[in-house]
């Protein structure tokens, strides 16, 4: 026995105790060799296809860590500018890459709240606290230490059973695998003289959730061969394009409605009752008759060109709208949308989705109490002084409580709506006294509330103009 062996199998009693653990073992002394035909010995295209679809994938989350080899692992707090928001589930990913473009912070610019805990490619997990910690383990990604062969778009169905076979000890042991970490350790320490074998059949699952059956090592291979590349596998995260963060921003402000969807023909009139609310983490709320009726969206694209993609599932009529829509134009109250059904680069499909308004006597309370507000004008006697109310958020709650802060000082006030035509405000102490009155609403768009109180002397009247923040 070579020198190499003692330490290779001490190296195996070690992981395949691990391995144990997860597995069900049993040890079958004295074996003849199992079939040569359904061998896998390491080095053989199978065993590193096989190897390759137990890696750990940690390309998911590199908007938070910028590495394909390695995940943090969830929950984990992340800063972003003046915003730290907790990542709970992969969903969240979503909600921090769109609170980012928001912001305007480019991938890499926001920072992790440290320690956190690192799963690497081999399913085993370290500590690291700092960013110079976390970039010791990023950073051999980057710098190509750990190729990237994980293959993504296809998983097996767990539990699967494998024979085997130490060289070493001449021993064939069947182990019944729970999980890709149990995989990949097994594979991990196989070496020269080993060999396993997989009771078939084995199911494996595809990227688009279909189940396909092996019913021996070559239809095996073939599965994984075919899979290998036939999913977007989303690894670079530098081309994660952050520009669109106005886009985002009104989307998630206030309510929506359609008011053109035309695909042939003009079929706007499907979309009369429902009302959609973007939430910055992906979701659509649909209001619809009193009914509550869910989607997804998420931006892409880049400078060029803007896509929003929607997506309701089997939800008739809106199943109607599951595009990845270019984005022709937008603004703070209409985002117009176009897509080609053939192909081609001129739109044959259109959406035009427009801000919805509130409407009726609660019009107005509704908007003050939907968001922070801040002056954007505030002119008295022809004279502008806006900058009175320099770094002042105001806020609107129940029972006609209001406040407003610059952050050193809280200046507590009332407000009160009447029928949505007017807005009586007071407060006590400067600068906010100045905006005590009853002002005429001349405009509410949820995001802008434009007021007057009319002058009876031949000036113009006074004017408050209030955005949200």
């Amino acid at each position: 026995m070579d020198s190499i062996r003692p330490y290779k199998i001490l190296l195996g009693i070690i992981i395949l105790t691990a391995i144990s653990l997860a597995s069900c073992q049993e040890e079958i002394v004295d074996i003849d060799p199992i079939d040569s035909t359904r061998v896998v010995t390491p080095g053989s295209r199978l065993f590193s296809l096989v190897t390759n679809t137990s890696t750990f994938d940690g390309s998911s989350d590199d908007i938070l860590d910028q590495a394909n080899c390695t995940m943090v692992k969830l929950p984990v707090d992340v800063s972003i500018g003046d915003t730290t928001l907790t990542v709970s589930t992969p969903e969240d990913y979503l909600t921090v890459r769109n609170v980012m473009k928001v912001k305007g912070i480019s991938v890499g610019d926001q920072e992790l709240v440290y320690p956190v805990t690192l799963i690497l490619r081999d399913h085993s997990e370290v500590i690291v606290n700092n960013r110079d910690e976390l970039e010791v383990w990023t950073d051999q990604c980057e710098k190509g230490l750990f190729e990237d062969d994980d293959i993504e778009c296809l998983d097996f169905v767990y539990p699967i059973t494998i024979a085997f076979y130490d060289s070493g000890t001449e021993q064939l042991f069947n182990y019944t695998i729970n999980s890709d970490s149990s995989l990949f350790a097994l594979l991990s320490i196989s070496g020269l003289g080993d060999y396993f074998s997989f009771e078939f059949p084995v199911q494996m699952i595809l990227s688009d959730s279909t189940v396909v059956t092996a019913a021996n090592n070559d239809e095996l291979e073939d599965i994984i061969d075919l899979a290998e590349d036939a999913c977007d596998e989303e690894d670079d995260y530098e081309d994660d394009v952050l520009e669109d963060g106005e886009l985002i921003t009104a989307l998630t402000s206030g309510q929506w409605v359609i008011t053109v969807f035309y695909d042939n023909e003009d079929l706007s009139s499907n979309y009369l009752d429902y009302q959609f609310d973007f939430v910055i983490d992906g979701r659509i709320d649909i209001d619809f008759q009193n009914t509550t009726l869910n989607g997804s969206w998420e931006t892409g694209g880049d400078n060029e060109q803007f896509r929003l993609d929607l997506d309701f599932e089997n939800q008739d009529p809106l199943d109607q709208l599951n595009r990845d829509w270019d984005l022709i134009s937008f603004d703070a109250n209409r985002i117009i949308l176009g897509h080609s059904s053939g192909g081609g680069e001129s739109s044959s499909e259109f959406l035009v989705l427009e801000r919805s308004f509130p409407s009726g006597d609660d019009a107005l309370e509704t908007a003050l109490k939907a968001n922070d507000w801040v002056v954007d004008e505030y002119v008295v006697s022809d004279t502008d002084k806006t900058s009175d109310f320099a770094g002042f958020v105001i806020s609107f709650s129940d029972q006609g409580q209001s406040s407003a802060t610059d952050q050193v000082e809280i200046i507590d006030g009332t407000w009160l709506s009447i029928s949505a035509e007017y807005l009586v405000l007071d407060y006590p102490d400067a600068p906010l006294d100045q905006l005590k009155g009853e002002w005429l609403v001349t405009g509410n768009d949820i995001s802008e509330i434009s007021l007057q109180i009319p002058r009876g002397d031949g000036n113009d009247p006074d004017i408050l103009v209030l955005v949200a923040n």
